[in-house]
């Protein structure tokens, strides 16, 4: 550590030493390490009390704050602050924040400057905070803080982790000085509107691209909000996009769902994925930077998120992005099939879980209108994920490179980012006719026999590409109905339960010779050439393996014909297997071929 050197007439003649060391009376350590050098410094000169002189220069100083603060009406005096307040009975200068009070003792609030530099008032919850802001060694720092903690004693001692000085001795008198302070300048302190949230503010535009909205949502997501900017030049974002996209159509795909995303509220449809799988070095992380960098920082961790956190945590920052996309990396599909596609159909279903709170009450529910745009090395769905599941889901399998060089492009958009998010939000804000350039899209889609929900997927985001092309990139760059087409899904795959019909076919190929009554090991059943009897454990123990629901796909079986016989008030049968009347699910297999034709359809689709 360097220390200023000083003369022994500056010792004795002025108050520099001593404003040199109180510069350090935040830190105590390096107080005292100061302190202790300048006493080395005095003692050639024969000065000795270093530290008694600069307990009178404090004194003095506070004698001085508190004679200007009374002659100017006591008023905030902080050095490096350029604005003032009124402070009623209290002292506020460079040295801090104290008041004489009844006794004749001096009772300090805080020993360093703060002040209240900004009241927030969220636009959705309506709940206030305050732009709180303190200096330590002469370096100003702002923090947002809701009003209930600095009324209270016991939860203002928090913001001592926040760098505020802050004890449980004067807890009670720093609340009564910021609350004295806001009181006396109620009218003098500005007023901004917030919000918790990017993406469209209802009556406030597009946040954070109006400069009037204020961000003071979840401070361990901050970097989220903070992340979408401007940063590096457009035109080489551009260059670089272009070159991508001309390299593998996939990335249009990945783009434009990243720009339909401001579009889902605007056109009313549902929250979708768009998941990239496929095995390593395919660059599929790649392709989703640069999705992310039309609007943000497109590092990992800065705006592109791992799928590594609770439930909770990713709808937080569903919340916040609100109608911007959601990236997450390398999605590990879970155990629990089950859980898995509940948690996939709750966050398209753009509502977080009602939940309740300490107070006994609820806290409020987060929604979004978004999509969520994610990579893995496996599928998200599998054979036997629910339809509601499938249907919210676009499954891209990466089956060859997507970046031809993943290093140069990152590096690129790394720098280089956030320009076409604006630009492309001024362009669509002009733009009366989006809901007819969707309509297109949807009617070219449908001749393509896709489900309702998947046809809307795909046609808004051709809809967010194309209308990106004609904003951005001069009409250059075109996402076809082709090339999305080939990534819905059709309605027959998408119906669980013809899925497991058709895994039912193939349950009883693999199985035949547990059909036959020689057979040494358990019996499943009988099996001629037209039907298949199986005992209704084995077909419900087969349904419940498989996540389908063994009643559902009984009814589905009787409806479409497919039971070869059943009672008059039930869908099962009995007959005689292995010598005893059991209860058994009658199959029709006299389309055992073409069922399984449909299989390997459905499957390779």
């Amino acid at each position: 550590m360097e220390f200023k050197e000083f003369t022994k007439e500056e010792f004795l003649d002025t108050l520099l030493p001593y404003e040199y060391l109180h510069q350090y009376s935040n830190n105590q350590l390096k107080f005292e390490i100061v302190l202790k050098n300048l006493a080395k410094q005095a003692k050639p000169f024969g000065i000795t009390g270093v530290k008694s002189y600069y307990s009178a220069y404090v004194k003095d100083t506070k004698q001085k704050d508190k004679k200007i603060h009374e002659q100017a009406g006591n008023i905030t005096d902080f050095t490096g602050c350029d604005f003032e307040l009124a402070t009623g009975e209290w002292v506020a200068g460079d040295c801090g924040v104290y008041k004489i009070n009844r006794f004749g003792d001096e009772e300090i609030a805080c020993n360093h400057p703060i002040t209240i530099k900004e009241r927030l008032r969220n636009i959705d919850t309506g709940m206030v905070k305050l732009k709180i802001s303190f200096s330590e060694n002469y370096r100003w720092t702002d923090i947002i803080v809701a009003k209930s903690i600095i009324a209270s004693s016991s939860k203002i001692v928090d913001l001592s982790d926040r760098g505020v000085s802050v004890t449980s001795e004067s807890s009670k008198s720093l609340v009564k000085f910021l609350n004295d302070l806001e009181h006396y300048n109620y009218a003098e302190i500005p007023e901004r509107r917030c919000c918790s949230r990017l993406g469209w503010i209802d009556g406030e535009g597009f946040a954070p691209y109006n400069d009037n909205l204020e961000f003071d949502g979840d401070v361990n997501l901050s970097h989220v909000f903070n992340a979408v900017k401007q940063e590096g030049s457009y035109d080489a974002w551009k260059t670089e996009i272009t070159n991508i996209c001309d390299y593998n159509y996939i990335n249009k795909i990945v783009l434009g769902a990243s720009f339909a995303a401001p579009l889902i509220k605007i056109l009313g449809v549902n929250n979708f994925f768009v998941h990239l799988w496929a095995d390593t070095e395919t660059a599929k992380t790649v392709s989703i930077v640069s999705g992310a960098s039309v609007w943000a920082n497109p590092k990992v961790g800065k705006y592109i998120q791992t799928f590594n956190s609770t439930n909770v945590g990713k709808e937080r920052f569903a919340e916040i992005a609100n109608t911007l996309p959601v990236f997450f990396d390398e999605l590990e599909i879970a155990t629990d099939r089950q859980s898995f596609d509940r948690e996939i159909y709750e966050l398209s279903e753009g509502a977080g879980r009602l939940r309740g709170n300490k107070h006994g009450s609820t806290d409020r529910t987060s929604t979004w209108n978004t999509c969520f745009i994610t990579t893995g090395e496996k599928p998200i769905i599998s054979e036997n994920s629910k339809g509601g599941a499938m249907n919210r889901i676009i499954e891209v399998h990466c089956t060859s490179k997507l970046i031809e060089n993943g290093k140069d492009t990152c590096d690129v958009l790394y720098n280089n980012y956030g320009h076409a998010g604006k630009a492309y939000i001024r362009g669509i804000e002009r733009r009366e006719d989006i809901n007819d350039v969707y309509k297109k899209y949807y009617k070219e889609l449908e001749t393509t026999l896709k489900t309702e929900k998947q046809t809307s997927i795909g046609a808004a985001i051709l809809t967010g590409f194309n209308l990106a092309s004609e904003l951005i990139f001069d009409n250059k760059l075109i996402l076809t109905v082709d090339e999305i087409s080939k990534f819905l899904s059709s309605k027959e795959a998408m119906s669980v339960h013809a899925r497991a019909y058709n895994y039912m076919i193939e349950f009883i190929s693999r199985n035949s010779n547990k059909f036959t009554t020689v057979s040494a090991n358990e019996i499943f059943g009988k099996l001629s050439d037209t039907e298949c009897y199986i005992i209704k454990s084995i077909f419900d123990k087969m349904c419940e393996e498989q996540n389908y629901n063994p009643t559902a796909f009984l009814s589905w079986l009787a409806t479409n014909g497919k039971l070869s016989k059943k009672s008059k008030n039930e869908n099962t049968t009995r007959s005689r297997v292995n010598g005893v009347v059991t209860r058994c699910v009658a199959i029709h297999i006299d389309n055992n071929e073409v069922c399984i034709d449909e299989v390997e359809k459905v499957f390779n689709a």
